[in-house]
């Protein structure tokens, strides 16, 4: 459950009023004292000082009652011999004065005080707003970017000192520029909704919270959070998102909207600040997308997939470069020679929409049988082409029919494998389409 940890700070109630009366008596203690040690003629003005003060700080019965022990001390003040009961009409008449005097003073009192409380609970409401509008982001409903770093420095500060864990998890929409070109900004906005109340329902850590992070980016800061356990919450989060099956046409996955994920735990210390996770986070987030997207990806997962690629012996693009390849609009393939047989490093948007699939579908299927959807016909020549140029260095160059939803298109594919260090054998094909047929 998202819990907010910047809460307004009010005055207890009770703690108030006890506080009031103890004062009040006092007070009362003290006005009497004077009057008896001075001799005060007249204890109207200090009486009424006191009753106001129980208006503003004891509430109505306090002021009525101390209005009673004012009244009948001046009672017995004006009275004859200083006894009670024994009044002269002189000092009755001076008394209904001043009892007109107190009932009159705790009307106006009490009618400050109620405009007192609403002009109180308009401040209040504005002080509100200003919170919202300073650490909240308006468009998901989350804390904003502000608030996250905040803190975030905050727990971390607190964890230096127990040597506890944190865990920073970063999501992101997958294709969410393809999904706001195709359906619009209003329907991007319903989608960044959507997302954020799927995110705060699945979050629930003691003291964690989701923030926007920017964009099409969330950040979700799990305090007192095992790796293992943030492996289970972002996990959930990525399956949420699929059952949802919002529709994203453009998806180069699926039909559907999906998120990557990737999430760093650390315990703090005084050496590292909050900058090395956010970008631990990040850079495992990369990783999630260029592994193929719909995914939460930890620092163990990373050693999984480093394995993987030391025993293969795939070729690894840097950052830009996977960025770059897949980002371009020209259908084109890049290809390795790993164990005498064929892998796909990646593939351009360009290259996923001629195929009509998503780019982990489309590397899966060249992976697994790259002639699949060739005509009979053309398989055999090109899989000879393909098996001579992968041995050694050469240009490829080939037109051949494949099918696409049952109808057979003609291909044109030009291409060149080349060794890349000592032994590493890259191709880098580009395709295009001549004519149906």
């Amino acid at each position: 459950m998202e819990t907010n940890n910047l809460e307004f700070v009010h005055e207890n109630p009770r703690e108030k009023n006890k506080f009031s009366w103890v004062l009040l008596l006092l007070l009362m203690g003290i006005c009497i004292l004077i009057i008896d040690y001075f001799k005060v003629p007249n204890p109207t003005i200090i009486c009424m000082i006191v009753v106001v003060f129980s208006m503003f700080y004891g509430g109505y019965v306090s002021g009525v009652l101390n209005a009673a022990m004012t009244l009948i001390y001046s009672a017995y003040f004006f009275s004859d011999k200083h006894r009670f009961f024994h009044y002269s009409d002189q000092n009755l008449y001076k008394i209904i004065i001043i009892l007109i005097a107190f009932l009159f003073m705790i009307i106006v009192t009490g009618v400050i005080k109620k405009k007192l409380t609403v002009k109180t609970n308009e401040l209040e409401k504005i002080n509100q707003l200003l919170f919202r509008k300073s650490m909240l982001d308006e468009l998901s409903g989350l804390y904003n970017y502000r608030y996250f770093r905040y803190q975030l420095q905050e727990m971390w500060s607190q964890r230096i000192e127990s040597q506890s864990e944190i865990s920073l998890a970063i999501v992101d929409i997958d294709f969410f520029k393809q999904y706001n070109d195709y359906y619009g900004h209003q329907e991007g906005n319903i989608c960044i909704k959507t997302i954020s109340d799927i995110l705060k329902f699945n979050v629930s850590c003691p003291g964690g919270f989701v923030a926007r992070y920017g964009g099409e980016e969330f950040v979700i800061v799990m305090p007192d959070v095992s790796a293992k356990e943030a492996k289970k919450i972002t996990r959930d989060i990525c399956s949420t998102v699929e059952k949802h099956r919002i529709e994203h046409i453009k998806s180069k996955l699926y039909h559907y909207l999906t998120v990557s994920i990737g999430f760093a735990t650390i315990i703090p210390t005084i050496d590292v600040s909050v900058d090395a996770l956010i970008k631990r986070a990040d850079d495992i987030l990369y990783e999630a997308k260029k592994n193929g997207r719909n995914r939460a990806l930890g620092e163990d997962d990373l050693e999984n997939i480093a394995n993987i690629r030391q025993t293969d012996k795939r070729f690894i693009f840097s950052k830009q470069q996977q960025e770059l390849y897949e980002r371009l609009l020209i259908p084109i393939g890049v290809y390795q020679v790993v164990n005498d047989r064929i892998v796909t490093l990646a593939v351009s948007d360009g290259l996923c929409e001629m195929f009509e699939l998503g780019r982990i579908d489309l590397m899966k299927h060249f992976d697994s049988d790259m002639f699949q959807n060739v005509h009979p016909d053309d398989v055999e020549r090109l899989s000879n082409l393909q098996a001579a140029l992968s041995k050694e260095q050469g240009e490829y160059d080939v037109i051949y029919r494949a099918r696409f939803r049952k109808v057979y298109r003609k291909m044109h594919v030009i291409g060149k494998f080349q060794t890349v260090g000592e032994d590493t054998r890259v191709a880098f094909f580009v395709y295009t389409e001549m004519k149906n047929i």
